[in-house]
């Protein structure tokens, strides 16, 4: 542009300086009621100064409109790149609008296809993009981000995950909170895995959270492993949880681990639900009249019990567990 008018400059000190040097002489002209005298060279730079000027607010608009369109582009391409995140990151389906056509095709595209990040790529030169692909690379490796990921996304589950194994505190408030199950049950294998010997404190917090049938049988499995005797009641309220025809497996178990009284104690008061598993434990213990007594009003279930029972009347002595269904 300063060469433009450097150009004009030179081009109307030739052409007018030209011009007065061949005709000096004063033209007359009327316009708009008006009378005006100037030499013939103040005429022609009159003309070529509006020529000068109307090329200039020309050239300036047609840059405005560049300028414009340069400036919808990349604000139309940005809202892409946002769509192309949220997507990514599973977040509900947005309704961007764009001013180019192309990019409003390219949207409704994208709306119809999956997006999966593919971390073995090169990076794609955009800043969001890149961003967003190496904080996800870093999810993937197990580090917590505070990212807040949609929830219920596959990335929202990862960063839970990732936290639950990070922090024993945040396992707790999964364990307590208002979350599936799933993730209960993974912040209570964390706490197991974390802590060989849970305190009583941690047991404790443990058995007061809302805890389905996966979850029970990994704590009965942990205590039975540990040795770890809790409270009656709690090993009532786990084995209410699990399939009562595990019992009797249950029952095998605690006789290893635990105390006769305990054992016949916590099986008699479930036996109101199944009998199978108390009464195994009667003739491990040998309590064979005790046994008879609870099988007088037995169901099919129980018959291998009364044939454990008369081979023992006739002197056969055969393993228990050959009469146990498992």
């Amino acid at each position: 542009m300063k060469y433009y008018f450097l150009l004009f400059f030179i081009f109307c000190v030739l052409v007018g300086g030209g011009t007065y040097v061949l005709n000096s002489d004063l033209i007359t002209l009327s316009l708009f009621g008006q009378t005006f005298s100037m030499p013939l060279s103040g005429w022609i730079l009159c003309g070529v100064s509006l020529f000068f000027l109307s090329a200039l607010f020309l050239s300036a608009k047609d840059r405005i409109e560049q300028f414009y369109f340069q400036h919808q582009l990349k604000k139309d391409f940005s809202t892409l790149v946002v769509q192309i995140k949220s997507q990514i990151l599973g977040n509900e389906m947005m309704h961007p609008s764009f001013k180019n056509p192309f990019f409003q095709t390219l949207s409704k595209i994208f709306k119809r296809i999956k997006i999966n990040p593919n971390f073995q790529t090169q990076p794609s030169q955009n800043l969001v993009i890149d961003r967003l692909f190496e904080d996800l690379i870093k999810l993937e490796e197990g580090e917590v981000l505070k990212e807040d990921f949609p929830k219920f996304s596959y990335f929202w589950e990862k960063n839970i995950c990732n936290k639950i194994q990070a922090n024993s505190k945040y396992a707790f408030d999964i364990l307590e909170g208002d979350y599936p199950q799933e993730f209960k049950h993974k912040a209570l294998l964390a706490l197991l895995s974390k802590e060989e010997n849970l305190q009583d404190k941690s047991v404790t917090r443990i058995l007061k959270a809302d805890l389905e049938k996966k979850n029970c049988e990994a704590l009965l499995e942990y205590f039975l492993n540990k040795g770890y005797k809790i409270g009656l009641e709690d090993f009532k309220k786990l084995l209410s949880c699990v399939d009562s025809k595990q019992w009797i497996m249950y029952a095998q178990k605690f006789s290893h681990y635990f105390d006769p009284d305990f054992c016949l104690l916590l099986f008699k008061e479930l036996s109101t639900h199944s009998k199978e598993a108390y009464i195994y434990l009667l003739l491990h213990y040998s309590m064979l009249e005790q046994a008879r007594e609870c099988l007088k009003e037995s169901d099919e279930e129980l018959k291998m019990f009364e044939i454990y029972l008369k081979l023992k009347e006739y002197g056969c002595d055969y393993p228990l567990e050959l009469f146990v269904k498992n």
